[in-house]
């Protein structure tokens, strides 16, 4: 009943996740088409009572996909343009747990064909649309949702340059940027708090069940790429047939490489008992080794809220920033070597070339590109 991702070469690429969301952007609409979408839209406005000027108007509306998710449209009025936005993935499917497009140009071919549809209109030809936003998605496949819980964690404190750092418990951290955003979050918690319910009610309890179990040690990696960023890479806003899953895939790593060295301090940090004492031991004399090992392996089994509680709080930070400068993974660990099911692998890594990546389109989004990709 519940079908897993197709692995088979002809709809993977490989390293590459997937496409999510998108921003696309119509070329000017003949007045008849225009009209036609106009009478399914909302008009919002905002206006001075006194003076009867008007400060904005709005034209919008939703494009219904599986399991009632939605999909944004804005009409502008003087422009006699449309732009769509939402999630591809979760257009196809009604989720993004796994098994989204692969192909980046079919993707967005295929929300046109989707509005066109629900409009009972012809669009003009997929190759006019312009592309002002685009997201990747990689998802990885740990082994639990404690473990994704620790990335997070381990994550909370980096510190990306240029980048605005949000933190979202132990489930989100997103950088920023005024040209791309990285987000890491652990599915399980997000697919639960967004997405089961809405699942359910649309009339399918057993498959937001079956989704909630299937999320739950998976940790997604995604990469905004917002217009300035497009234009800088393409020289203007792209069309469609400008987009190449290379393109994505290599930005993708560029964003997880920059992830990747904030996990690091000094070199690779160290999470296992015995390595920790050995670095230690190389950056401090044997007796401040030993009650900074003390520290790690009480804060490791206690957690940071009890050690912190029981000394000093002087104590409590100096001794946290050795074990940091140290490259030391202090908060990598909880309840020490007796909790391995939750640590993080330390071969782990958000790269293309990353053994926990879950790859391939599922046979839903494979068989809808597929026909898609036979017509002109």
């Amino acid at each position: 009943m519940h079908a897993t991702p197709d692995l088979s070469p002809a709809h993977e690429t490989p390293g590459f996740g997937a496409v999510d969301s998108v921003r696309l952007i119509s070329p000017t609409l003949d007045e008849d088409t225009f009209q036609a979408v106009l009478q399914t839209l909302d008009r919002i406005k905002r206006e001075e009572i006194g003076s009867g000027h008007v400060k904005y108007r709005i034209v919008t509306g939703w494009l219904s996909g599986p399991f009632d998710h939605k999909i944004s449209i804005r009409a502008d009025e003087y422009e006699r343009v449309l732009k769509v936005e939402g999630s591809v993935h979760k257009a196809l499917l009604g989720h993004n747990v796994y098994g989204g497009p692969q192909r980046p140009r079919l993707a967005c071919r295929w929300l046109i064909r989707l509005a066109s549809r629900q409009f009972g209109v012809a669009f003009p030809h997929w190759s006019e649309w312009r592309v002002a936003r685009i997201d990747s998605a990689r998802v990885l496949r740990l082994e639990s949702e404690e473990t994704c819980h620790q990335v997070i964690t381990m994550l909370r404190d980096a510190e990306y340059p240029r980048r605005k750092t949000l933190k979202y418990g132990e489930e989100t951290v997103m950088f920023v940027g005024s040209t791309s955003t990285a987000k890491v979050y652990c599915k399980g918690p997000e697919f639960r708090k967004n997405d089961q319910a809405r699942i359910r009610k649309a009339g399918d309890p057993n498959m937001a069940l079956y989704l909630a179990s299937e999320s739950k040690p998976l940790l997604r990696f995604e990469v905004e790429v917002k217009l300035p960023k497009l234009k800088e890479h393409f020289g203007e806003t792209p069309l469609i047939g400008d987009l190449e899953a290379s393109f994505l895939d290599q930005l993708a790593d560029v964003e997880g490489k920059r992830i990747m060295r904030e996990l690091a301090v000094k070199g690779e940090k160290v999470r296992d008992s015995g390595a920790v004492f050995d670095r230690l031991s190389d950056n401090y004399s044997r007796r401040q080794a030993q009650a900074l090992h003390h520290f790690y392996l009480r804060a490791s089994a206690e957690g940071e809220e009890a050690v912190k509680r029981s000394m000093a709080r002087s104590s409590f930070y100096r001794q946290r920033s050795m074990l940091k400068e140290a490259g030391v993974d202090w908060k990598g660990v909880r309840h020490h070597e007796s909790d391995a099911a939750g640590r993080v692998p330390l071969d782990f890594s958000l790269l293309s070339d990353s053994r926990y990546l879950v790859l391939g389109e599922h046979p839903n989004v494979a068989s809808e590109l597929d026909h898609l990709e036979a017509e002109p």
